[in-house]
């Protein structure tokens, strides 16, 4: 052989095991890989992690925490130490009574037993890894920490962590990076999961150098989030909220594209209650406008297409969802006057409230007649409505809604505006997803479930409807994202 061809040969074969390297590189084996490192993910890790299985977690941004990490950082619980030493007595039972009646048992009676009955162990679990919870009373998310009650009930289960989201999720996160059988990739999306005989054996992914990895697992846990950022999944099952456009904000992190529910419907996973997202009905303004955690300022006047009132407009945005959901074409307005701009509380962007009107978004009138007329309502409805409220206003009570006599403000000095109220304006979250056993498996629609595979978080789906209060979607997140971790750790061995 000359030396040219020896010369090519040994090229050909320096080429060929570089790339059998490179394959190699690209191909992991692991106990149990989780999808993302949010709420759900990194509980997962943890416990998956804490029984012994190795454990690899795939996160598509470029850092771990997921939406839960810009929340407030509530966790929705009962019967905890921290209530306790507060003076507060709870039961998991009440909180389950509570959570199937707000949601008319159209939910999981199942995951939601498990969600009462493990939230306080889960509460005990986040202070042992150095998450704190204050045992003060009057708290808020993003405001103060502690507990206060959210929803529609009258305890205080509402846990607020110091430091808020960065609180809760940051001592996680720092622990799962200082595990060592847990191997974090950031920047690296699932993009498929890998199947054989019907058992779920690993995923393929992306890594940040736009390189596919295999990853060969036992089993795999979906903890990506839900789908408030994907078009295609929004447009099918929640088009009045898409067809917002530029009205339409969400709260959620940029990772929440319906990832996993993609992944585990190419399998036949079964979905559940697609068609709900989580926030409030609000007034139609640019998403900047709306006032957080409600539904607009407590002083404005909620009215449907025959001028009539049929909420306590300054309600918890839990109580807001149904009464509004329940009118004639779901259309329903927010009216109020000059007066009320001038006298009451207002964000700053409420002062450039004329910009909004040139822009259609707000309506102008003279005269409620006027402003009826304009927006399509009953004339002589809101007219009597607004005398009614103003009566209201002056005796400093409500005898309908029972509104607040501090947020009973006379609507009688004109010009008049009114504004549409649109639902889920402000998605904080969609509630629907993968259908879960209470081991967290992912479900086939015939009934069986998906070997290999579990689901925790918002890409799961059957425990909210109506949403119970703040806390409730990172409590569902962490108690079934820990119950994942366990179950798939031990279908690992």
């Amino acid at each position: 052989m000359s030396k040219q061809n020896i010369l090519a040969v040994a090229v050909l074969l320096v080429l060929f095991l570089g790339c059998t390297t490179m394959l190699q590189a690209a191909e992991l084996k692991t106990d149990v890989v989780v999808l993302g490192g949010g709420a759900a993910g990194l509980p997962a890790a943890l416990e998956a992690a804490d029984a012994g299985a190795d454990v690899i977690l795939l996160e598509k941004m470029p850092f771990m925490g997921g939406s839960a990490l810009i929340s407030g950082g509530v966790l929705y619980a009962a019967g905890t130490s921290v209530q306790e030493e507060a003076g507060i007595e709870d039961d998991a039972d009440a909180l389950f009574d509570y959570w199937m009646n707000a949601n008319r048992w159209q939910v999981e009676p199942g995951l939601v037993r498990l969600l009462a009955d493990q939230s306080a162990d889960t509460i005990e679990w986040l202070i042992d890894h150095g998450v704190e919870f204050p045992a003060q009373l009057d708290a808020y998310a993003y405001v103060r920490p502690g507990l206060y009650v959210s929803g529609a009930d009258n305890i205080e289960r509402a846990h607020c962590p110091e430091g808020f989201g960065a609180g809760l999720m940051g001592p996680l996160i720092e622990e799962v990076n200082q595990r060592e059988n847990i191997q974090v990739f950031v920047e690296t999306p699932g993009t498929s999961l890998l199947e054989e005989d019907g058992q779920v054996q690993g995923v393929t992914a992306v890594n940040g150098d736009g390189e596919e990895m295999v990853i060969h697992a036992d089993a795999v846990v979906l903890a990506t989030g839900g789908f408030s950022r994907d078009e295609e999944l929004m447009r099918r099952y929640l088009p009045e909220v898409q067809a917002l456009g530029s009205r339409f904000g969400v709260y959620t992190s940029e990772g929440h594209t319906g990832d996993g529910i993609h992944m585990a419907k190419q399998l036949g996973a079964d979905l559940a209650h697609m068609d709900v997202a989580g926030g409030e009905p609000t007034p139609s303004f640019a998403p900047e406008l709306a006032y957080p955690g409600a539904g607009g300022p407590p002083w404005l006047v909620w009215v449907n297409k025959h001028g009539q009132r049929f909420v306590d407009e300054g309600a918890l945005y839990s109580r807001l969802s149904w009464p509004f959901e329940a009118q004639e074409d779901r259309l329903a307005w927010a009216v109020f006057d000059q007066g009320m701009l001038d006298t009451q509380p207002l964000e700053d962007e409420w002062e450039d409230i004329d910009q909004y009107v040139q822009e259609g978004i707000i309506t102008k009138a003279d005269s409620l007649e006027q402003l009826a007329a304009k927006l399509g309502i009953d004339g002589e409805g809101l007219e009597n409505t607004i005398e009614r409220y103003n009566e209201s206003a002056a005796e400093g009570e409500d005898p309908f809604y029972l509104k607040d006599p501090d947020h009973l403000v006379a609507m009688d000095s004109p010009p008049y505006y009114g504004i549409q109220l649109v639902r889920g304006q402000l998605v904080a979250g969609t509630m629907g997803g993968v259908r879960i056993s209470p081991q967290a498996e992912v479900m086939r629609e015939n009934g069986t479930t998906i070997p290999g595979l579990y689901a925790a978080g918002e890409v799961a789906g059957g425990t909210i409807i109506w949403y119970p209060g703040g806390g409730a979607a990172i409590t569902d997140s962490m108690v079934m994202g820990r119950i994942a971790g366990q179950e798939a750790a031990q279908n690992s061995r």
